[in-house]
This record gives structure tokens, C-alpha cells and sequence, in this order.
């Protein structure tokens, strides 16, 4: 079996509600309060690694001025989803896909796509694939909900300027677990990923050290607020760590909520 081959069938288990480490449900868009939060960090001209999730983080930070924008995310199924984002905006000038984003509006958008490097053409090969799977219900493998926040971009052209090249490395990987990695960054975002770590000492120690060793000396991380903040977290990152809270604003029934926080290397 290849490596598409797998892919497909592991994408079959996520409609059939069987998840995995490395396969589950797609964010369609975001549901974090990401034009909010962007505005309490500085990334113009700045090195980033931000987690996949929908798409919208990366695509933020280069309307944002990021200097370079890297990628990692446990979920393999995020990293194809990323190419339809790309090239819903290269070719259609629309930052959403379509909501259903059936199987008929996948045929029609692989039509313009021109592969520029191996791992896209992985991406349009699975999505050729996909399209082909009659057991693949249109639209299961993502969720989507009232609480999906639509990022505010009318103009495009920054963002498909920054995507020509296709500069951005990508790590699919769990960033909890052990990483050996010798490239810094200014900026790291890793959204709300402390709810999906293991709740023990060990688990957000080794979340810790990684972001530790992957953030320059006066970079900071940005988390986003999604559920309460975790105790583990709190604990593991006291004695490295400076914590930072973000201005909370009217969320979802008009309650306050906070949009996230950050951490800063203490000296």
C-alpha cells in the first residue's frame, strides 16, 4: 500500500468516527477570535511556526509581515486541507472554500492546480483520490459550527504573493512528544494545543522543553483561550516562562471572554 493509498484509508476511518493519532477531524475555519488576537503580537519581519489547524494562522501571520511562516500539526489530514486553502486563494480569489466543499467543487478546483513542489503534488494527488472514493461522504471529515470565526481579508494579493514561492517547511508531528529541531523562531503559535496534551507532569514538560528549544531568546509563544487554562501548564512553563494575558473582549452571547495569552523566555 502507498503512501495515498493509507492516507485514503485512514481518511475513511475519520468519516467512520475512527480517529487516530495522526488523523481526525479538519478545522473548516477557525474558532478562535484570531483578529483579535493578532493584534496584541508583533510578527512583521519576524520567523514563525504556527500550528496548521485551519489554515487561518498561517495566512494571518503573512498579512501580518511575517518574515517566514513554518508549519507543524499532528493531524495529517490538516496539512491536505492547507493545499485546498492555497489554492482556493491562487485561483478562485476567495479565502473560504466553498461550506460544503463537496466533491464536485474539489474536481473543479484541481483543474487550475499546477503542482510546484513534491509535497503539493501529494496534496493533489490525495485530493484526486478523494474525489474518486465513493464512501467518502462530502463534507464528514470537518468540523463546522456556529462558533467558526471568519477571518476579515479582502484583499488577497499579499497573501498570494507570499504563497508563489511555497518557502514554508511543514512537521507533521505531535509537539508534545520528543523533538530534536536546530532551526529558532521569533514567534511560535500553537493555538489552544495544551487542551490536547496528555495531563501529566511528564507530557508538558517535554511540550516545554521543545518550545524552549525552538524559540529565540526573545521570542514569545501565543496560545489562544479556548477551554480554562491548565494547571499542568502553568506548573511545567513557571520556571522558564513569563506569562502574559491578552485584553479579553465580548465573545459568543455577549460574554466576556479572553483571547489568549503568551509566553516570553525569562532572562
Amino acid at each position: 500500500m502507498n503512501l495515498i493509498d493509507e492516507d485514503i484509508r485512514r481518511t475513511q476511518d475519520v468519516h467512520n468516527i475512527i480517529y487516530t493519532s495522526k488523523y481526525g477531524k479538519i478545522y473548516f475555519k477557525s474558532n478562535e477570535f484570531l483578529n483579535e488576537l493578532f493584534k496584541n503580537v508583533d510578527l512583521k519581519d519576524k520567523n514563525v511556526l504556527t500550528v496548521v489547524g485551519s489554515g487561518d494562522q498561517s495566512f494571518l501571520c503573512y498579512e501580518h509581515g511575517a518574515k517566514s511562516v513554518d508549519l507543524f500539526d499532528v493531524n495529517k489530514l490538516a496539512f491536505y486541507y492547507y493545499y485546498i486553502r492555497i489554492w482556493v486563494i491562487e485561483n478562485l480569489d476567495i479565502y473560504y472554500p466553498d461550506q460544503n466543499l463537496d466533491k464536485n467543487y474539489i474536481k473543479e478546483l484541481l483543474k487550475y492546480v499546477n503542482p510546484k513542489t513534491e509535497e503539493e503534488m501529494q496534496a493533489y494527488l490525495y485530493w484526486s483520490r478523494y474525489v474518486n472514493t465513493y464512501f467518502i461522504k462530502n463534507g464528514s471529515l470537518f468540523f463546522k459550527s456556529s462558533f467558526m470565526n471568519d477571518i476579515d481579508i479582502e484583499d488577497l494579493k499579499t497573501i498570494k504573493e507570499r504563497l508563489k514561492a511555497r518557502s514554508f517547511n511543514t512537521y507533521n508531528l505531535d509537539i508534545s512528544k520528543p523533538w530534536n529541531h536546530d532551526k529558532k523562531y521569533d514567534v511560535i503559535i500553537v493555538s489552544n494545543i495544551s487542551d490536547y496534551v496528555p495531563r501529566d507532569n511528564y507530557s508538558f514538560s517535554v511540550y516545554k522543553d521543545n518550545l524552549d528549544n525552538l524559540l529565540e531568546d526573545n521570542g514569545i509563544i501565543v496560545c489562544s483561550k479556548i477551554h480554562s487554562s491548565c494547571s499542568f501548564e502553568k506548573e511545567a512553563f513557571r520556571d522558564k516562562f513569563i506569562r502574559k494575558s491578552f485584553p479579553r473582549i465580548l465573545g459568543w452571547e455577549g460574554k466576556m471572554e479572553s483571547t489568549g495569552y503568551s509566553y516570553r523566555k525569562r532572562k
